[in-house]
């Protein structure tokens, strides 16, 4: 097989290990729709390490596909990478602080900062020239979503429902364009 097909493959891998994996999570160890995926993990250790596997394993290869597939691909800013890569060092180092406790503060200012550099990676993307205009609009669609949704995250605070569909809805509007333009374009 083509390494340069495996490598654009990884989004497509790593999105569905994440998928089932906290699919896998909610299942398993279920509290509410009202909590966040941090807060399933932290309710046990078992959940809690699982957790922190999954991230371990499905980063690095978003890691990869980013660095040696899609950005040379698209010929997107290497400062991109450097976001990216901060945010998924960030979103691995607050999985190791479980959501609970003395440890929630820092997790939510790692998961936050991670959140935070996901929307720059993704304003980076829909202003990136080498990026078809279609597939731009399509990135600022998400990029106006992940906005939209921190927003309310910061207003609403503890008050917030249905936080998990505020996360999975946070990460589609990640995913969905990049899959797009790695498939479609």
């Amino acid at each position: 097989m083509d390494a340069n097909l495996i490598l654009k493959n990884l989004i497509a891998i790593a999105t569905i290990l994440l998928i089932c994996g906290l699919y896998f999570l909610t299942k398993r160890w279920p509290i509410s729709i009202d909590t966040t995926f941090s807060q399933h993990a932290a309710t046990n250790r078992q959940s809690y390490v699982y957790y922190i596997v999954l991230f371990v394993v499905t980063l690095p290869l978003l890691v990869i596909f980013f660095g040696h597939w899609f950005v040379p691909t698209f010929h997107v800013s290497k400062m991109f990478l450097l976001l990216f890569f901060t945010s998924c060092v960030t979103q691995i180092l607050c999985t190791l602080f479980p959501e609970k406790g003395r440890w929630r503060i820092p997790h939510q200012i790692l998961a936050g900062v991670s959140a935070i550099l996901l929307v720059l990676c993704m304003s980076m993307l829909s202003t990136a020239i080498a990026i078809p205009f279609v597939f731009q609009l399509i990135f600022i669609v998400g990029l106006i979503c992940m906005l939209t949704i921190i927003v309310i995250t910061a207003l609403q605070g503890a008050k917030l429902k249905r936080k998990m569909i505020f996360q999975i809805v946070y990460y589609v509007a990640f995913f969905i364009p990049v899959l797009a333009i790695t498939y479609i374009s």
